[in-house]
């Protein structure tokens, strides 16, 4: 799946009058952002292992096809309740118990992805994975805040997102043209020595991601509980 996932209907969808800086900064507000990006960021690995087949990750075939359905009816859920914040300014206590428990069901399924295990090799797959994460996630997020600090005029704040979007789409093509070229090779047969510098960039973004679900994302969700 291409970088970045199309989402500017979501800018289409805000309305000026019912979004105010109010509902901006408002934590029903947060967490649905919050909970559709952490369920878009993984779209493109879960795409990557319908179409890659990839068995060191779905494991039992039964169990990964209940996880999809799973997780399209949560991702597509999620994009309707943040459309309905944009558009209208409110959230239905329902929804507001479905994001939590959304929230708290991704993050279970992130931890499960991003395990440190020392004692394993690391698969190729799973670092790839870890970067357009982490770009993913990033990219989201800002991409949202973006489009409601234009909406609302929020001059300085809709810069520093703007610039912080350019570094991460740059980061996001490195990984991509990275792993296309690798691929490339290896249908071609040869033999792939990754340079001294490349190995140690991948390592680094591998526990970067750790570092980040375990020191921030997971506590900054703890006062969830299903």
């Amino acid at each position: 799946m291409g970088f970045p996932i199309d989402i500017k209907e979501l800018e289409s969808c805000i309305n000026k009058d019912n979004f105010n800086k109010a509902v901006f900064d408002s934590q029903v507000f947060y967490l649905a952002k919050c909970n559709f990006s952490l369920l878009v960021a993984i779209e493109d690995f879960v795409s990557d292992c319908e179409k890659n087949d990839a068995d060191f990750i779905i494991g039992n075939r039964k169990l990964w096809l209940e996880f999809l359905q799973i997780y399209y009816y949560r991702l597509n859920y999620s994009r309707n309740i943040l459309k309905t914040i944009l558009k209208d300014g409110i959230i239905e206590e329902q929804d507001i118990n479905f994001t939590n428990e959304s929230i708290y069901w991704t993050l279970e399924s992130i931890k499960s992805l991003f395990k440190d295990d020392s004692k394993q090799p690391l698969h190729f797959g799973k670092v790839i994975f870890s970067g357009r994460f982490y770009s993913n996630l990033h990219y989201y997020t800002g991409s949202i805040d973006a489009y409601c600090e234009k909406k609302l005029n929020l001059v300085q704040q809709y810069i520093q997102s703007c610039r912080s979007l350019k570094i991460i789409e740059e980061e996001r093509q490195w990984i991509d043209s990275l792993y296309q070229d690798l691929y490339q090779r290896k249908i071609a047969g040869e033999d792939i020595k990754l340079p001294t510098e490349t190995h140690d960039k991948l390592t680094n973004m591998w526990y970067r991601t750790l570092d980040f679900i375990q020191d921030e994302l997971i506590p900054e969700f703890n006062h969830i509980a299903i």
